[in-house]
């Protein structure tokens, strides 16, 4: 990928092939299974963001992990990374197995953890991606 390629969060999904999807999920979250299912989507309206998330192809080893905070979901603000670490206000804990990239237009660029765990934009963001999967 050079310098003038967009994300592929950031491509339409009709221009993504599968087998893109699959390397980027195994390079982003250091899998090497592909994954069982994806979804490529933007939301606009109220919110506008777009976002990939995936179903991993093997289970988490140890249910221990479900009680830490997730770094499964990565947060981007107008392509630049902001944040891994969520406790549920972003994604609720039964889900921690799900990864994904979410890049959004709304939040400010330093955003922190406080802000957005009490922002309204940030509840948007979990009620859109729990009806868009």
């Amino acid at each position: 990928m050079s310098n003038n390629d967009k994300p592929i969060w950031v491509r339409s999904p009709r221009e993504v092939p599968k087998d893109d999807y699959n390397v980027f999920f195994k390079s982003t979250f250091k899998e090497f299974l592909d994954p069982l299912a994806f979804n490529h989507f933007a939301v606009e309206g109220d919110i506008e963001f777009r976002a990939i998330l995936y179903v991993p192809g093997m289970a988490p080893f140890e249910q221990a992990d479900m009680l830490k905070k997730s770094t499964a979901i990565k947060l981007y603000v107008r392509r630049v990374f902001i944040s891994d670490e969520f406790d549920d206000s972003l994604l609720p804990r039964y889900l921690t197995f799900v990864r994904g990239i979410v890049d959004s237009n709304d939040l400010p660029l330093n955003v922190s953890r406080e802000i957005l765990q009490e922002s309204r934009v940030a509840g948007a963001y979990t009620r859109s991606l729990l009806t868009s999967t």
